[in-house]
């Protein structure tokens, strides 16, 4: 680094060094040192070709391009700023932002290539089961708590659905009380469906609001003496099993950036396609709920139906 009047710029882009010491000197030089070398990679018109896409592209046609949510938002963070990169090194300068990952973009604008997705297998299933376990299943009841309602479906191997239904099973106004909950458990407990195995889902849980984490406590509560009362002397074990949430949502390619997007429009794929065996009766009174039900309904269909899908993986 050089000192200009004072001020101290690294020799090798320029920039002025705040808080100079010796290990911010360092690190200052190797990460310019990074960026000049990235460039000659690849020819003028193909880093014009990058930097196009990355300056004009929108959210949705980077995320096409598996570009991970936080990137994508420190790129049009950056646009907004600054107006653009000037240059494919020049990428390099966002905080967080590494030569892999750029790598990756350019190979995949240049030549279409996509970075590998491994394909959700049975290791999303927890706890484990065995393939013994998994021959005996012939049907599995998926179950959703969203308090102070309780949705499940009710699917058969080869896809047919025997019972598919939304009921409110917990009383608002009574206490946030263990004892209350319980009571609730053990009142809809026999109006689930018998199956060989029950399956929920495994989301994973972020630090919330005040509201939020009330309703997630009340969730987790109810969700785990669901678990203990239908495993409770069964010969058959596991009976119940979590699947991560990733799994289902990349199995029926939810993703929407960092959120999941809604399922119905493929549910209703999925039934065109004549995926499921379903009553007449049945698919009316789900067309007939509301948009809020039908989203309950719909994540517990696709929920038993990602588990046949992982366990024949």
């Amino acid at each position: 680094s050089m000192n200009f009047g004072g001020v101290l710029r690294c020799f090798v882009c320029g920039n002025v060094l705040k808080n100079a010491g010796p290990r911010n000197i360092f690190a200052a030089t190797q990460s310019a040192l990074r960026n000049i070398s990235f460039g000659p990679q690849y020819t003028s018109e193909q880093q014009d070709q990058v930097l196009r896409i990355l300056n004009h592209s929108s959210e949705k046609e980077l995320q096409k391009l598996s570009i991970g949510a936080s990137s994508i938002l420190r790129i049009l963070h950056h646009r907004e700023e600054n107006g653009g990169f000037e240059s494919i090194d020049h990428v390099l300068s966002i905080r967080g932002f590494q030569e892999k990952g750029l790598k990756k973009i350019c190979e995949a604008v240049l030549y279409g290539k996509k970075p590998q997705v491994k394909r959700p297998d049975r290791t999303s299933i927890v706890p484990a089961l065995s393939q013994e376990r998994i021959q005996e299943v012939a049907k599995v009841l998926a179950v959703d708590v969203s308090p102070p309602y309780i949705t499940w479906a009710h699917l058969t191997r080869d896809k047919q659905i025997l019972s598919w239904e939304r009921t409110k099973f917990l009383d608002e106004k009574s206490r946030h009380h263990l004892h209350s909950y319980y009571s609730a458990v053990q009142e809809v407990l026999p109006s689930l469906p018998a199956a060989d195995l029950y399956v929920v889902e495994q989301r994973p849980t972020r630090q919330k609001q005040s509201s939020e984490s009330l309703h997630l406590r009340t969730q987790l509560a109810i969700q785990a003496m669901l678990v203990a009362l239908l495993s409770h002397g069964k010969e058959h074990q596991p009976q119940v099993v979590s699947i991560k949430s990733a799994a289902v949502t990349q199995l029926f390619q939810l993703n929407a950036g960092n959120k999941r997007k809604p399922g119905q429009e493929t549910l209703n794929g999925l039934f065109e396609s004549g995926a499921f065996a379903i009553e007449k009766g049945l698919r009316t009174s789900y067309l007939q709920e509301s948009s809020v039900n039908r989203e309950h309904l719909c994540n517990v269909l696709l929920l038993a139906h990602a588990f046949y899908l992982l366990v024949e993986s």
